[in-house]
C-alpha cells in the first residue's frame, strides 16, 4: 500500500532490496521512469533512464526535487519504489522541460548503488 511521507508525497515499495540503506548525503545511481499523474492514475510517460542510461546524484542536498530528497532515503540498493509527488515538492508553478506547470508526478525508481 501507499504511505504518505508528508503532504504531497506518497510512496510505495515495489521491491524492498537487500543492499545498503540510502541515507541523506549518499550518492546514488538509479534508474527511473517519470509519468504525469492525472485524475488519480498514471498518465503520459515523460522520460525514462531505462534501459541504458542510469543517472547519479546526491540525495538530500538540493540537487534533486524535494520529493526525491525526502522520498528516496530509507530505500535499499536493489529496491524499487514508486513515488507520487505533488507540484509543491516537484517543479511547482513553473514546470520544467516536458513537465507542465503544477503537475503531479509519478516516478518509478530503482536504486542500483549508494555510497
Amino acid at each position: 500500500g501507499w504511505v504518505e511521507i508528508q503532504s504531497g508525497l506518497d510512496v510505495r515499495d515495489v521491491v524492498v532490496g537487500d543492499g545498503a540503506v540510502v541515507e541523506v548525503g549518499d550518492t546514488i545511481t538509479a534508474h527511473y521512469t517519470l509519468w504525469l499523474y492525472e485524475d488519480d492514475a498514471q498518465g503520459a510517460q515523460l522520460e525514462s533512464s531505462r534501459p541504458n542510461n542510469p543517472f547519479s546524484a546526491d540525495i538530500g542536498v538540493g540537487q534533486l526535487i524535494d520529493g526525491w530528497d525526502i522520498g528516496i532515503p530509507g530505500m535499499r540498493v536493489g529496491g524499487q519504489r514508486e513515488l507520487i509527488i505533488g507540484p509543491a515538492l516537484a517543479y511547482g508553478s513553473s514546470g520544467q522541460g516536458s513537465v507542465p506547470p503544477n503537475a503531479t508526478l509519478f516516478f518509478e525508481v530503482e536504486i542500483l548503488d549508494a555510497r
